[in-house]
């Protein structure tokens, strides 16, 4: 008998530590869908009124618990637009030159909406949020940008309240709402609220500035390339002009009988008459005739030339 009561005693231990240890908690105002390794996505979610206990949650991580915020929410997306060419380390007030604004979302998340959420992967608002946001940035940077260039080439620049038109707006509205129809949800309102807009006549004198600083800059570049090219072809060929005069030193150093065949040479357009000087030295009569013979040569070919050309004319 006392056994039977020993095992009652510990069942009802055990019971009691189950029954707690099982027990998925949900502060106020919250729903709350349990994921399990084993089980998957339990399909109903966990509300503070209710006792919500499965036996997965005795299993040591096992579950998953995502928490949504139930009722009225309601979250800003900032947006923040540079205006072009103003972001150089010398504008010191470069945060003059940005387009602030705010989108006010307000939505509703009923305990239905949670159950979506969950089986689409949103495990918590900030996912939700970040979706929205980044529908909500890539329409309106698209639109200022086309906005602000259309302004700079009419020189008619917009104040705060057609910063975003009309059907910007119902762009945005259209593309929000396409994110919450996924998860059978919507949108109570939206709104765009101006924060700073520069003064556009400031940054255009800016802007012109730099644009100006920046055609001189590039045309002194070229300049200076320019210059530092040619300097790097005289150079070249000044060295080109040392080697070749080297090697006539060195060839006139080991034969210095060259040395009146190449100024008859650096004369020949002016000489009209060549001496040979006679004698029995053959290989001075040898060389002296062929040096004669390429002067010949030298001369025929400059009246071939000059014959040519005036037969052109």
């Amino acid at each position: 008998m006392k056994k039977i009561i020993f095992f009652i005693i510990i069942l009802i231990i055990l019971g009691s530590l189950g029954f707690y240890f099982g027990k998925v908690s949900v502060l106020p105002g919250n729903a709350s869908m349990i994921y399990s390794r084993l089980s998957g996505l339990l399909p109903d979610p966990a509300l503070p009124e209710k006792y919500n206990w499965t036996w997965q949650k005795l299993i040591p991580g096992d579950i998953t618990v995502y928490t949504y915020p139930l009722g009225k929410q309601s979250f800003t997306v900032p947006i923040v637009y540079s205006l072009p060419v103003v972001k150089l380390p010398m504008i010191k007030d470069s945060e003059n030159f940005k387009i602030k604004l705010n989108i006010s979302i307000d939505f509703t998340i009923s305990v239905e909406n949670t159950v979506q959420l969950a089986k689409k992967g949103i495990t918590n608002l900030k996912k939700l949020m970040k979706l929205i946001t980044e529908k909500s940035k890539n329409i309106l940077m698209n639109s200022l940008a086309n906005k602000i260039n259309d302004s700079i080439k009419t020189k008619r620049f917009p104040d705060s309240k057609n910063l975003v038109s009309v059907r910007v707006l119902n762009q945005l509205k259209t593309s929000i709402n396409s994110v919450f129809k996924k998860y059978k949800m919507s949108f109570d309102n939206l709104q765009i609220f101006t924060v700073f807009l520069p003064d556009m006549k400031k940054y255009m004198v800016i802007r012109n500035t730099i644009n100006q600083l920046q055609a001189n800059l590039l045309n002194e570049t070229r300049i200076y390339y320019s210059r530092k090219n040619k300097i790097a072809m005289d150079k070249f060929v000044a060295n080109q002009k040392i080697n070749e005069l080297k090697d006539i030193a060195k060839l006139i150093r080991d034969y210095p009988s060259m040395l009146k065949y190449f100024t008859i040479k650096k004369l020949s357009d002016k000489i009209k008459l060549v001496i040979i000087p006679s004698g029995n030295n053959q290989l001075n009569q040898n060389f002296f005739k062929s040096m004669f013979d390429d002067l010949k040569k030298s001369l025929e070919v400059k009246k071939n030339v000059k014959q040519a050309i005036k037969k052109q004319k």
